[in-house]
């Protein structure tokens, strides 16, 4: 089933008297339980298509479709509850807020939608393999513990839709094959559907289709 499709999406930006414009009328969709990985050099487009995807950008032009509904037609407070109940971004940079244990980072959502599932925090907890250093601070983790918080985080309300923005950018190659493992066996055990943007063709991951983002448009180059 269809979970997001997009229509002609362009986005530009000004740049002095530049117009920039990363993305050209792209035209792409998402499909339940899609396993999806877009490559991209630096400076692509990649981040901006997963904003877009993830509602925190919004087009210059085009339109997205999200589990039947037109974006441009919800309210603030549609699009909010959409961007915290269903879709679920990890950036990578990992924005866990240095006050609050590993723990509490996690549930954080969880407990802004009065929604928090308890189980299903600990099975995430148990799965990436940090329930011993749940009551850490951040800054008393490593890069990958960090990083395993913040996808813990992005997956508490099980959202329909994860997006990962080069999610192991600043891991070396033994720890972003970790991490990437114990995501994809949580992955195997929820619905999910999962569009990763990287530059790593050796990303431990195993999509069911890749692409290409380059002049602004998306091309299919396996799946």
């Amino acid at each position: 089933m269809n979970l997001v499709k997009l229509q002609e999406i362009g986005k530009d930006y000004q740049a002095g008297e530049n117009v920039i414009s990363p993305l050209i009328d792209l035209n792409f969709e998402i499909n339940d339980n899609d396993r999806l990985i877009i490559y991209g050099k630096s400076g692509s487009g990649k981040t901006t298509l997963l904003n877009i995807l993830s509602t925190l950008e919004i087009p210059s032009n085009g339109s997205m479709i999200f589990a039947d509904k037109l974006i441009d037609s919800l309210s603030d407070k549609e699009l909010s509850n959409l961007r915290l109940n269903d879709i679920g971004v990890v950036f990578q940079s990992h924005h866990l807020l240095e006050e609050f244990s590993l723990h509490e980072n996690i549930i954080l959502p969880g407990s802004i939608n009065h929604n928090l599932d308890n189980d299903f925090a600990n099975f995430l907890i148990e799965k990436l393999k940090i329930s011993d250093r749940k009551d850490h601070l951040p800054d008393q983790l490593s890069g990958g513990e960090r990083q395993r918080c913040a996808i813990a985080r992005a997956l508490i309300n099980k959202p329909k839709l994860l997006v990962m923005d080069e999610p192991t950018g600043d891991l070396d190659r033994n720890t972003s094959d970790e991490v990437m493992e114990l995501i994809d066996d949580v992955f195997n055990e929820i619905d999910i559907s999962v569009v990763i943007a990287t530059h790593d063709e050796n990303l431990k991951f195993k999509p069911n289709s890749k692409y290409l983002l380059e002049q602004g448009k998306l091309n299919l180059i396996q799946g």
